[in-house]
Formats: C-alpha cells, structure tokens, sequence
C-alpha cells in the first residue's frame, strides 16, 4: 500500500511538474500552427531550453508527431509554468531563448559546459559572447571581442561600474550597448 501511494505522489508531482501550453509556431513560410502539444515529456525548465535548441516536435490534430528543424521555423513560444519562453532561430543554427527584447535582442544557448548569449541587432548582425568556467560568467577579454564598436559600455566593464554577474548582468551589459552605441 505504501508503495501504491509513493507512486500516485510521484506520477502526481510529474503531471503537474511541466505543464507547457499556449504553443504557438511561426515557421518560415509565416505560418502559424498553434494549440498543438509539444512532445517533451516532464522535464525541468533547464532540461527543456537544451532539448529545444536543436529541434522542435509536436502532435499534430490527428496525433501524428511532427519534427521541425531550425530551418523549418523562424520562431515559437509557449507558456511553462506561468512563464512565457520565447526561442528565435539564430542563424539557421539552432534555436535559442530569448531574454531581452528591444533595438537589440539577447539570447541564451545552454551547454554543458558554458553559456553562450547571443545579442541580434536590428541590421540583422549576430555577436556571439561565451560565458566559461566553473561561475559561467563573461570574461572582459569576451566582451571587447564582441562589442570593440562601444567604448563607452567597455570603460563602464574596466572600470568595474558596470558589473557583468549572472543573467541580470549580461541584460544590463546589453541595455548599456544598446542605450550607448547603438
């Protein structure tokens, strides 16, 4: 009997761990698809980001799975968790979730060993800047690699007034780009 009611709590605490809705596909004939269930299983937000950077797929209304690459799709979203999650196509290369949106655009790609956020102008230019090491955080030397065009955002990194520390830091290192020299 214990073993009964561990397993209903665990199959419960599943059901409920995931819960994805508000699907919405925007493939790259400008197509919608929407109100389709995503095939992920359950499965964490992180564990979600990296199974979605390479492809999506999803049933179809007569539950045949369909699969789509980054050369099918231009953009998709969904809710998870009360949390809208958008990912755009980079490139052709993959998807990435987007985590900040204005003149420019931040994205993140997980791997398993380092970050890499990915900034998309409006002209259509992509920077790419790796995040390494054991605190995943973005080294000065990254940084003046991938925007040599705004010194005054640079001086800002140097002079340690502008603090490049987890997720909010790399958005605000963004906002400053974007407000300054872009």
């Amino acid at each position: 009997m214990k073993f009964l009611t561990l397993g209903l709590v665990i199959f419960g605490f599943c059901n409920s761990f995931s819960q994805i809705q508000n699907v919405e596909i925007i493939t790259k004939k400008n197509d919608t698809i929407k109100n389709v269930e995503l095939k992920m299983g359950h499965i964490s937000k992180s564990n979600l980001e990296v199974l979605l950077q390479e492809k999506i797929t999803y049933l179809d209304k007569q539950g045949d799975k369909v699969k789509l690459l980054p050369t099918d799709v231009s953009s998709f979203s969904f809710t998870y968790d009360n949390e809208v999650l958008r990912f755009e196509n980079i490139q052709d290369r993959g998807f990435a979730l987007e985590m900040y949106s204005n003149k420019l655009k931040l994205f993140r790609v997980k791997t398993n060993a380092f970050n890499v956020y990915i900034i998309k102008k409006s002209d259509g230019k992509v920077i790419y800047m790796e995040a390494k090491g054991l605190s995943r955080l973005i080294s000065k030397k990254e940084i003046a690699k991938a925007i040599p065009d705004c010194q005054s955002t640079l001086q800002k990194v140097e002079d340690k007034t502008l603090t490049i520390q987890g997720e909010a830091g790399v958005i605000e290192l963004v906002k400053d780009y974007e407000m300054n020299c872009n």
